[in-house]
């Protein structure tokens, strides 16, 4: 998830660079509005996914790591897909997981 974050990232420098190269007067105002705002929301999505990354990493929150994941595939569809796939698939893995909550004989994580 967080690699998907990364190419996000780097395309949306790519693309914001592009456009300032371009300069505003070749553009539409209503077409460089629309790419600004697609831009803004992939950035939001990115910093999403990589904070679900990292708590997928950590295994604290699972609902976190869902919705990393989520915000994951629409930045980078084949790394989204896989890092929530392995999100999925490692439930029980996860602190806060339902498993763990309501058996309760579960001690808690010890740290390395």
């Amino acid at each position: 998830m967080i690699v998907g974050s990364l190419f996000a990232l780097y395309l949306v420098v790519r693309l914001s660079l592009s456009l300032s190269a371009f300069g505003p007067t070749r553009l539409d105002p209503a077409i460089l509005a629309i790419i600004w705002i697609f831009l803004s929301a992939l950035v939001l999505l990115a910093i999403g996914s990589i904070i679900g990354g990292v708590a997928a990493i950590r295994r604290k929150s699972y609902g976190l790591a869902v919705a990393g994941g989520v915000c994951s595939i629409f930045c980078s569809t084949i790394f989204g897909i896989v890092g929530l796939i392995l999100v999925l698939k490692s439930k029980d893995e996860f602190i806060d997981s339902p498993s763990k909550t309501r058996d309760g004989s579960i001690a808690p994580r010890k740290r390395p």
